[in-house]
This record gives C-alpha cells, structure tokens and sequence, in this order.
C-alpha cells in the first residue's frame, strides 16, 4: 500500500471540501508511520491518539477502525472519507435552487458571510419563501406529516443550514472579488498566463509605464518638497532599462499638480530611436499604457512611418465590465507588462535609502517625515535673506531635483550591472580565477592554457547580467538611428531662438541655463532666428528648423571642460584656435589686395633704406649711447623705436609658438593662466599699433 492518493484519483479527491481534504491527508500520514510489524502498533496509535487528543474522529478507536477498513479494502482512500460531511457538496442535502440563492445573499454583502446568513435566517422566520423550501410552513407540513402546524416559526431549522454547512457553498475567491470589486479584481484570482522571454532578441518588445518614487525632492521656487514622478522604458529581453524621464509634481496657476505628460512619452521613445536605434533584422515592438504614459495613435502612426514600419506601438487591453447592472470604471491591465512593475519594486528597494522617504504607502511612512517637511519649508524661508553664496551651502534634508536625477541613473546603471538574480530565462556564464581573493575571469580567457594548469583553476557559474546578455543579444543585429531631422516629428518641446554669438546657441530649459555651440555650422550666424525642438528632460541636443517645417541643423550641448583633463582642455584650445584661424584666414581672403599693397610698401621701404646706407657720407643711423654729447638724429632714433618693435613682435610671436608647441607636445604640461594671456596679447597689440604708427611715417 502507498498511503497516497492515486494519480488517476486526484480529481475525485480534490472535488471534496478542503477539510475533508485535509482530514484524508492527515489520516493516510498517521497510517503510514504506525504501518509495521504487529509488535508495538498499539503503542505508536496511543502515541497518534495523544497528539490529536483535542480533534474530533481520532481518537484510539476511530483510528483503529479507519486501519482495519483502509487494509481491507486494499488501500483505497475512500474509507477515510467523512461522508456526512462531504456529501453536502453533491448537493444530497441541499437542493441547488438554494444554493445559488445562498450565494447571491453572500454576494450582496461586501463584506463578511456571516451576516448573509443571519440574512436568511431573519427571512425563514418571517414566512418567505426560500427557494428550496418554500415558506417554514410548507416545510414544516412536509417534514412532520400529522401534526398541527405551530402558531410561530420552530427553532430549528432545515438541515445543513449550519454556518459551517452553509460555508462549503459560499462563493468562490473570483467571485467574491467580481462582486464586492469588480471584473478587474476577479480576474486577478483567474489562473496566469504564463510567459517567458526565452527568444526574445534585444529591443524586440519594449514596455513603457509611469511610476512615482517613495522620496520627495526639493525644486528651484517651490517653497515645499514636491513629489517625483518619473516614466520608464525597459528592454523586457534583458531587463534592460533603456531610457528614464523626471517630473516634479509642482503645483500649477489652477491649484493641481503637474504629472507626466504625453509629450514626456514620445520624448523618451525619441531619445531611444536616436541614441539606440531600431534594430532593421526585425520589428521593434513597444507597449504602452492607455493612461499617463501613452502616446496619440496618429504619433504612433508617425513614428512608425519614420522608421519604415521597423517600430510598432501597441496597447495594453482595459479592463471594464458590469456587475448588478453598474459599469466598472475602466482600468488598464497593468499585467501586460508585469516585467516593468517587477523592475519598478527592485528600483524602489535600492533607492530606499535616499534622503526624504515618504513610505510606499501612508501608513508605512516614517514618522519623522512631516518634521523634515517643516524644516524644508523654513529652510527654504531663511534662504531668502542669505547672499546666493551661502544659501548654496544650506543642507535640506531631501534631494535636489538634478541629486536625484543622478541618484536614479546610478541605481540603473547598477541593476544593468548585476548578476545575482534570478532572471527568467538568462544563460549561465563559467569564470575562474587561479586563488581566493583573485578577481573571476572569463571562461574565454583560460582557452590555451595548459591542461595542468586549467586542472587547478577555481570555477564558478553565475547568471550573466542584463548588460551583458544585451551585449550578446545584440551581435550580428543591425541597428539604425532615426536621423536628426527626423525628431522634431515626435518631440513636442520647442522654443523660438535668436543666434547671439557665430556658432553658439543660448537656450534657457525648464529653468536652467544652456549653451549649445557647433563652430562650424554655417547655420549658426549672428542674428539668425530658428525654432529649437529638444528633450526637456535630457537636453543634449537641440533639433533647429526654419519654423515651416524645414530642418537645418542639430546642435549638441556645449560641456565644461575639467582643469585636471589635460586631453580635453587641449582639444577644447585647439578647437577654439582653428576656429579663429578659419575666422582670419577668411578676413585676410577678403582683404588680399590691402595685404599685397602693404608688403610692397614694406619691401619699398626697406629698398630705399639699404640704399641710403650704402651711400658714402650716409647718416649714421645707430643709435646714440647713454651719457654722449648731443643728441642722435631723429631718423636714428624712429629707426631704432621700428627695430624695437620688431623685436618686440618676434619675442611675442616666439612665445605664442612655444604655446602651441607645448599643448601639442606635452598635454601633461598644459597650463591655462588667462591673467598671462590676457598681459601677452595685451603687449603683442600695443607693439602692434606702434609698428602701425611708424608705417604711417614712412
């Protein structure tokens, strides 16, 4: 015998009632471990007996009988069926018209049974008629034929009526929850559908959805800290996200708070298209929502014109229904893309640590949050009587908004980094490493070594990263930008500007101040008007038109080049000095006949010079030395004050020389002192002008 229940079996078993389940179960247990030699079988059901001294039907005789029944019958479960119990559920006992009226008692509650049936009982007494039954009257003359009808409603009531009977015919889970909730909550208690990202390729399916963090942030003119709202896009191929977006809830002139809007999704599809691509091997498939992150299906249809039909947007379902003749309010089915609100918990849990907490939900908030949202408040108060250079310094118990942006993106960057997880369907990757505390090495690396050597190695498996597997997912794919002139299709943020300086565009962006500079786009000319469409959220690039529609150019925001980064400070002056070389070279072009006019009249001039030298009897044209008799001839002297500055221009064009010579040569030894540069090209121009006021003489 095998103590178990049959395999063939298990649809009868589990038609009974959980209890009787349960008691079957327990049963076949208790059987199982008294099952032996006769010698001691009485002790070991004594010992059973003990232990379940306190629950009906186990006692020493009971499991004494249920033994001898189960052996004779050859090891079928059925015996230890409590019958009386299980077989209300066939509906021997209670007529079916009753059940289903039983459960619309249960249903109108929305809350407990109990008071369903407390329900019925105040209606049995009162003479309705129950469905089943009839009226306690016409029950009472079928079930006691003979005698006289009582003038009021017996005590006792129809069999199976017990609250315990009667709790074996209660509504299920699902339908409770389609009644007291709705069609959304029922089908949450319906079995899953099971999916799995195996052969999913990287940016084939890409679900977007809004979230909001469990911490509050400080916003440049608001007096208070705000709440952050944030929208996200994820690779569900590797879990991957792929690009973030940031608004504060601020309020607004009409007393609400801002949200994410439409124009923050297709900004964030807009930024994938052209810092990713689209992959042109198959269609890149993105899921959004029907509320706060969604796009406008004539942008859909947009973008997908735009990539050739490589990119195709899609909906998720909403959930709606009627239930005692009222329509649900419709919601969205947040389960087609349950990968997005998996990642959503992970990202809430590594971020749980940043200043200003406010808890998942109100009562889980911590108690020290409204003292830190007073000290906020007078924080923010006293900041206006302080200079701006010690307000700067004043420390808020909550993020800045740009704080918090970085904190986001480090925590992303984390997540795409991490191998201990246990991601569906990602591969396993082999590392070694020749001793403890060496760091792990591909399994690739140790290809060649020696047979001996690879015996000794250490080797460990671990699950290879959501980076990683998109790394690996993503050879031999071909993927395609969106070109710049494409973006001002989706993006939505614009401003009217006006070039001030020749390659440098000012621009100032949801209250920040930035500058974006293309020296040499021919488009960028001092005066010249253009409509800028950007990112507001990651402005890194501004998309100019001609404001009808027709794209020109795009500018990339201009960084601060670090002291300490020799390489980038030395491209940042060479770039600045072939800039101006072009600007010169272009003015002398200009000016050529001027310029040729003035190296003749140069060369003239030191013709006739050399002549008079050469002369006998010339003027002596040296100058006079300190302390002689007389004064030196003024032609001597202007002379001397021409060889001067000569002089003086070579030694400044000498230096300018060992400058260059010096940023090109040795980046190590680059030294940018403006207080220098500013004196040198003040000297080189006043050598310059007196060079200038002699020419004029001669």
């Amino acid at each position: 015998m095998t103590y178990s229940i049959p395999e063939s079996d298990s649809l009868e078993f589990h038609s009974l009632p959980i209890d009787v389940q349960e008691d079957v179960r327990l049963m076949l247990g208790i059987l199982r471990r008294i099952n032996g030699s006769a010698k001691g079988v009485q002790a070991k059901i004594r010992a059973e007996a003990r232990l379940l001294q306190d629950r009906r039907g186990y006692s020493r005789a009971s499991i004494n009988r249920k033994r001898s029944l189960y052996k004779e019958s050859g090891g079928d479960w059925r015996v230890l069926v409590d019958h009386a119990r299980a077989k209300d559920l066939t509906g021997q006992k209670l007529p079916p018209d009753f059940i289903e009226f039983w459960k619309a008692l249960v249903d109108e509650n929305h809350r407990k049974c109990r008071p369903a049936r407390r329900k019925l009982v105040r209606m049995w007494q009162a003479g309705e008629s129950i469905p089943g039954y009839g009226t306690w009257q016409e029950w009472f003359l079928r079930e006691n034929e003979g005698r006289p009808l009582p003038p009021a409603c017996p005590p006792d009531l129809p069999d199976g009526w017990s609250y315990r009977n009667l709790m074996r015919f209660q509504p299920t889970k699902a339908e409770r929850a389609l009644t007291q909730r709705g069609v959304n909550a029922a089908r949450l208690e319906l079995p899953t559908v099971i999916g799995t990202r195996e052969g999913l390729r990287f940016m084939e399916w890409i679900v977007l959805d809004d979230w909001r963090s469990d911490f509050r942030v400080m916003v440049p003119g608001v007096p208070h800290p705000c709440q952050l709202n944030g929208i996200l896009a994820l690779d569900v191929a590797c879990a991957l996200p792929m690009r973030f977006g940031l608004r504060p809830a601020t309020p607004q002139d009409d007393s609400s708070l801002e949200g994410i809007k439409r124009r923050d999704a297709k900004a964030l599809i807009a930024g994938i298209l052209g810092t990713f691509g689209y992959p042109e091997d198959y269609v890149c498939n993105v899921v959004l929502e029907r509320g706060t992150a969604t796009i406008a299906p004539e942008d859909a249809a947009a973008i997908e014109e735009i990539t050739g039909g490589h990119v195709k947007l899609h909906y998720t379902c909403m959930i709606a229904g009627s239930v005692f003749g009222y329509a649900d309010r419709p919601l969205g089915n947040f389960l087609g893309k349950a990968w997005l609100e998996s990642y959503f918990n992970l990202a809430h849990n590594e971020a749980a640590d940043l200043p200003g907490q406010i808890g998942a939900r109100y009562e889980l908030a911590p108690q020290s949050t409204d003292v830190k949202i007073r000290e906020a408040e007078a924080l923010v108060k006293a900041g206006r009587f302080l200079p701006p250079e010690l307000r700067r310094d004043l420390h808020f118990p909550f993020l800045g908004l740009g704080e918090a942006r970085t904190s986001i993106e480090h925590i992303c960057r984390r997540l795409a980094l991490r191998t201990e997880h246990g991601l569906e369907g990602f591969a396993e990757v082999m590392e070694w490493r020749e001793k403890r505390l060496d760091q792990w090495r591909p399994a690739h690396e140790a290809l060649g070594m020696p047979p001996a050597v690879q015996d000794v190695l250490e080797w460990r498996t671990r699950l290879e990263s959501p980076w990683g597997r998109r790394e690996r997912l993503a050879q031999g794919v071909t993927f395609r930008k969106v070109h710049p002139s494409c973006l001002p299709r989706i993006l939505e943020e614009h401003k009217r500007i006006t070039v001030q300086k020749p390659g440098e565009v000012k621009l100032t962006i949801r209250g920040k101040d930035l500058v974006f500079q293309d020296l040499d786009s021919p488009q960028l000319q001092a005066g010249a008007e253009y409509l800028a469409y950007y990112d507001g959220q990651d402005p890194e690039w501004i998309h100019l038109t001609d404001g009808r529609g027709a794209y020109l150019c795009s500018v990339r925001q201009a960084k601060a080049v670090r002291r300490y980064d020799h390489a980038a400070l030395a491209d940042a002056i060479a770039a600045k000095q072939a800039s101006l070389k072009r600007l010169t070279d272009a003015v002398n072009r200009r000016n050529a006949g001027k310029l040729a006019g003035r190296l003749d009249d140069l060369q003239a001039n030191e013709r006739l010079i050399q002549a008079a030298a050469d002369r006998a009897g010339a003027v002596d044209l040296v100058p006079a030395t300190a302390g002689a008799s007389g004064d030196a001839p003024m032609f001597a002297q202007q002379i001397d004050q021409v060889a001067e500055a000569q002089r003086a221009i070579a030694e400044q064009k000498a230096k300018t020389d060992a400058r260059v010579r010096s940023a090109k040569g040795d980046l190590d030894d680059v030294i940018f002192r403006e207080d220098e540069s500013d004196a040198e090209q003040a000297e080189y121009a006043q050598a310059q002008a007196d060079l200038d006021a002699l020419d004029q003489i001669y």
